[in-house]
């Protein structure tokens, strides 16, 4: 199955406005959040930025676009050893000749790839038939990608290439090719439940073939803890990135401390959230003491924050 790109995000939600009344309002709930707070403390000092959202790309896709035309240049020097991206094993033959064998021309098709997609990790090219020596009597050598396969690379796919010869077709070939992609992903170490939270020690680098999961994997460590699985995870097994969603940082009904800043003016309270939250979400918190309700976004681990 093909890889597709897949980007997860999270994203950032304005609060609506309490209601109208702009700055007296702010004013309005910080005297409301004392009075109703003996234990809340007015800070002066300097503003503190808040979290940045947790934001992660995973395997860029390897989608094939159009290739025709673009090549890998090559070149044999005069003492028949081959130059550029090829392995330096060419060699004349008593005729003045240069042989260019088979594994150099499926080096030259990897490295094309390669460039053309900004490839990163091991890509393994293995063609169902070997791809014959080919004499040439000039040590300049191109492959052109003349043919490629619109859905894109796949464990298995059909590739169409030329060997060009100071510019003219010397040899063209149709290939059956599997291909292989290494990288390195997270993986889980243990059993991981439905619905727990992943953690750095459940889980642990592997290198694996990624063409083959058929999936976006997991390939960050960072963020690791601002996840939680969706399906169990055997030992052993992949994370991918629909296995994953969001951790909540704010559940329902938990109290949460709600901070609140205009200028140098910061005042904190405590507030009861109505509604679970990831980073960066809205949600809907309860003032305990007047049991007002307003918005406030969710800054980390039961903390949420109200914009003027």
């Amino acid at each position: 199955m093909g890889l597709s790109m897949h980007i997860r995000t999270t994203s950032y939600m304005k609060p609506r406005a309490w209601s109208v009344g702009g700055r007296s309002l702010f004013l309005r709930v910080l005297t409301t959040c004392i009075v109703g707070f003996a234990g809340a403390t007015a800070l002066a000092g300097a503003d503190e930025a808040s979290p940045a959202p947790v934001s992660d790309s995973i395997l860029k896709g390897v989608e094939l676009g159009d290739l025709q035309g673009f090549k890998v240049r090559g070149s044999v020097a005069e003492d028949g050893t081959a130059n550029g991206s090829a392995e330096a094993k060419t060699k004349p033959d008593k005729d003045g000749q240069f042989v260019l064998q088979g594994d150099e021309i499926l080096t030259a098709i990897r490295e094309s790839l390669e460039k053309r997609f900004d490839l990163s990790g091991d890509l393994r090219l293995f063609a169902d038939k070997p791809i014959g020596d080919v004499r040439i009597d000039h040590p300049d050598w191109e492959v052109v990608l003349s043919a490629v396969p619109g859905q894109g690379i796949r464990s298995r796919f059909l590739l169409g290439c030329e060997l060009r010869v100071q510019g003219q077709k010397a040899a063209e070939w149709h290939l059956n090719l599997r291909a292989e992609l290494w990288r390195r992903v997270v993986v889980a170490t243990r059993r991981i439940e439905r619905q727990s939270a992943l953690a750095r020690d459940l889980v642990e680098w592997r290198d694996v073939d990624v063409l083959a999961l058929g999936s976006s994997p997991l390939e960050s460590m960072e963020a690791v803890s601002m996840y939680q699985l969706v399906r169990t995870a055997e030992a052993g097994k992949v994370i991918l990135w629909k296995d994953i969603k969001d951790r909540p940082l704010v559940l329902r009904n938990s109290v949460v401390e709600v901070v609140a800043e205009e200028g140098r003016m910061r005042i904190s309270m405590k507030g009861k959230a109505l509604e679970e939250g990831v980073m960066g979400q809205v949600i809907r918190v309860r003032n305990m003491q007047t049991r007002n309700d307003f918005q406030a976004e969710v800054i980390g681990e039961n903390q949420a924050k109200v914009h003027f």
